[in-house]
């Protein structure tokens, strides 16, 4: 399965990048629109169907950049554009902690997984196990 970043030139569609992760595809994707390089942008999966013998796409993603348009008694475009940039900002830096959270927890489930946790988990409960131990063997004197 892979994910193809695509852009609009006049009337076709041009492949930018291709990504194995569907979030990268699209955070990719949407950095190319925010960086006004392309009118729209999409993200298309690829799969191989085996039994067919063929590649199925899907649009899994799709954003255009509005026109933007003078309206008497409305904001400036130079306004409309700066807002734009703003919130386009706060998109990317959304999309830059969704990243990096999602290669946290991938880092993780890595730890937690690992042999080195299972060592760490198993000193761990024999400490404890020790230390209630020798708690219960001085309380029991005690009485």
């Amino acid at each position: 399965m892979s994910f193809e970043v695509q852009s609009r030139r006049g009337n076709s569609w041009v492949i930018e990048a291709v990504h194995d992760g569907e979030d990268e595809a699209v955070f990719d994707a949407q950095r190319l629109l925010q960086a006004h390089k392309t009118s729209a942008v999409r993200v298309v999966r690829e799969t191989f169907d085996a039994a067919s013998d063929s590649f199925k796409t899907r649009v899994i993603f799709k954003r255009e950049r509005k026109a933007e348009i003078a309206v008497e008694g409305t904001e400036a475009p130079e306004h409309k554009a700066k807002m734009a940039r703003e919130i386009g900002l706060y998109e990317g830096l959304w999309l830059d902690i969704k990243t990096f959270l999602k290669k946290l927890e991938k880092g993780l489930r890595a730890f937690f997984d690992s042999t080195l946790f299972l060592v760490v988990k198993f000193i761990l409960i024999i400490g404890l196990g020790v230390w209630l131990l020798l708690l219960l063997r001085g309380g029991v004197e005690k009485l």
